[in-house]
């Protein structure tokens, strides 16, 4: 889809508040907007492959994982756009990417791959990942994280984003001002090799430990 908006839709009952896609979804210069969902993926979900979103604006979405987008069975890519004033009652503010039915050989998913995009004020009520939420992966360049918060019932950890089960490599990004409820305002991992480099983390909270940074 190219040069459009959904806005507004609802899923009452299950998935994909603005769209739902069987087999992966390119998204360029899109706004989604106001959808919500009462599972997963207010905004878009994709029931298997990836998401790919250039230029694309994700905001104010509601869902109970993954309020902006949620993909539980590929990879999810971000060039440019903003994904900003989501909202999720467990985990995956902005976004939500597992890895929940692959069977090998097939390759692994639940990568997040960020470029240039903005993560601004995304929440989640009573979960991980106010920004955003990433099983496998996290690759994130030239990015910027704001006002993000997890676990506003006290429950949650990595204001920003986090990690549960793999590497994360972060460059020229900026967390500013985000929080958690437990652990990581800013970043949470919970297990992998992390990087980071040429970035800034300022103003950022937690109820635990890790201000900023919680690396497992």
């Amino acid at each position: 889809a190219s040069g459009g908006e959904f806005r507004a839709n609802t899923a009452w009952w299950a998935n994909g508040g603005g769209a739902l896609a069987g087999t992966g979804a390119v998204l360029t210069d899109m706004v989604v907007q106001e959808n919500s969902a009462l599972a997963g993926g207010g905004g878009i979900m994709v029931a298997s492959g990836d998401l790919t979103m250039s230029n694309t604006n994700v905001i104010s979405n509601s869902a109970t994982a993954g309020g902006g987008a949620y993909v539980p069975d590929g990879n999810v890519y971000c060039d440019g756009g903003s994904v900003s004033g989501n909202r999720a009652g467990s985990a995956g503010g902005g976004l939500y990417v597992i890895d929940l039915v692959t069977v090998p050989p097939t390759p692994p998913q639940g990568m997040l791959y960020i470029t240039g995009t903005q993560f601004l004020s995304n929440t989640t009520s009573g979960g991980d990942g106010g920004g955003a939420y990433a099983q496998l992966l996290a690759q994130v360049s030239g990015a910027y994280f704001y006002h993000n918060v997890s676990g506003q019932a006290g429950v949650g950890s990595g204001g920003g984003i986090l990690v549960s089960s793999g590497p994360l490599i972060v460059t020229d990004t900026q967390f500013i001002s985000n929080s958690s409820a437990l652990y990581g305002g800013a970043v949470y991992t919970l297990w992998g090799p992390s990087a980071v480099s040429n970035s800034r983390f300022e103003e950022n909270r937690c109820g635990v430990y890790g201000g900023a940074l919680a690396l497992g």
